[in-house]
This record gives structure tokens, C-alpha cells and sequence, in this order.
């Protein structure tokens, strides 16, 4: 399977324009800000950690930006990843999270530490349906890319593929897979952190698919 077999691509002049767009406006045009409220289009989740909203689009339950596990910065540098606090009352899951530190996103998406995020595309009354799960682990040669980019959105696989598509961010380049040779244990597997976080994220979804619609 070709990614024109997951993913239906918009012509190049259109893309082009979008990506014009998205980088003047900061990366806005690629997120749907946290702007919407409970409404009909409005859709919430109990998770592992706690309550999430997402949104109905075209069929599909979105939800975008979810964390899976703490913020990586500061004294969570170059540590396998630490739990995520669990949170009270409905966290609003209606924008992307940052990818992680990279050269390649500067200008087009948010880019931070705290980017243990992953995104859910169900189709719509998929929370009986125990549907089979998907992760999309995105490309990049684990130095650049986000499982938030345009090309990894799974709004179309969901839909017509039928099942729950999960994409994630995870750290990248030096702060995902540097090796540090110190007598200091804490950071003995620092080069393999960004594997960890694919764990982690792993371990998310195994907890939390049926919640989303997933066997």
C-alpha cells in the first residue's frame, strides 16, 4: 500500500498556496485552534488520564493533541518518558500538539519540548464498534517529521478505511537519540528516548483504544 492508497493528496498548486498560507499565519491554518465549546459537533472521551473533548468532521471523531506522557524539558531531558498528570473536568483535544524541536517545521508548526502528543480519527459512532486500531508512525529518518503534519492527517483512512487511526509525535534528532557517555545512570538510555516514546504512546493507545471505538 502507497501513500496515495491512505491518503488523498491535494493538487500541487493547492498545496503549495496552503503551505504559503499556513506560514504566514504562523501555522494557523494547520490547526483548529481550541476554540469550539460543547455543542452538537462536540464529542467527549474517557480516557486513562482523564476526560477529553473532540470534534465531528465529516464523519469522523477528531481528536487532536493528547498527551501521552510528561513534558520532556528540563529535568525530563534525555529521561525515558515520565506519566502524564492526570487532569480534572474535560481537556479540550481540538488542536495539535507541538512537534518536537527540529529544523524542518520552524516556521509551519509549533515546535517544543513538551511534545509527547498523539492525535485519534474514529469514524463516527465507532465507540461500540470495536473497529481495529492503527498507529501511524511518521517518517523522517527520526530527525525530522510529525505525526501532525498534513500528509499523516487520517481524516480519509478513518473514513474509508474504517478503522481508528492513531498518529503521534515522539522526540527527534539529538534529543531523542543522543548518546551521552557519563557516569551519570539517569541518562544511560538517552539514545534510544525517542524509542521510549513510541512505547509510551503505544501503551496509551493499548489502555484507551476501546474508548475511541477500538478492539
Amino acid at each position: 500500500m502507497n501513500d496515495r492508497d491512505l491518503y488523498r493528496r491535494e493538487p500541487a498548486q493547492v498545496a503549495r498556496r496552503n503551505l504559503m498560507k499556513s506560514m504566514v499565519a504562523g501555522g494557523a491554518a494547520l490547526v483548529l485552534g481550541p476554540r469550539a465549546q460543547a455543542g452538537p459537533r462536540s464529542v467527549v472521551v474517557e480516557t486513562t488520564d482523564g476526560r477529553v473533548r473532540g470534534l465531528r468532521e465529516s464523519g469522523v471523531l477528531v481528536f487532536k493533541g493528547i498527551p501521552y506522557a510528561a513534558s520532556t524539558a528540563g529535568p525530563n531531558r534525555f529521561l525515558p518518558p515520565q506519566p502524564v498528570a492526570p487532569w480534572a473536568g474535560v481537556r479540550d483535544a481540538l488542536a495539535y500538539g507541538p512537534s518536537a524541536p527540529q529544523g524542518a517545521y520552524a516556521g509551519i508548526e509549533a515546535l517544543s519540548e513538551d511534545c509527547l502528543a498523539l492525535n485519534v480519527f474514529a469514524p463516527e459512532h465507532s465507540t461500540g464498534a470495536r473497529r481495529p486500531v492503527m498507529v501511524w508512525l511518521h517518517g523522517g529518518g527520526w530527525y525530522v517529521g510529525a505525526g501532525s503534519s498534513p500528509e499523516a492527517r487520517g481524516m480519509n483512512l478513518a473514513a474509508r478505511g474504517d478503522v481508528v487511526l492513531v498518529t503521534i509525535n515522539h522526540r527527534l534528532g539529538s534529543f531523542g537519540h543522543l548518546l551521552i557517555e557519563d557516569t551519570d545512570t539517569r541518562f544511560a538510555d538517552a539514545a534510544n528516548v525517542g524509542v521510549l516514546d513510541m512505547i509510551a504512546a503505544l501503551n496509551c493507545v493499548r489502555l484507551n483504544a476501546a474508548a475511541f471505538g477500538g478492539d
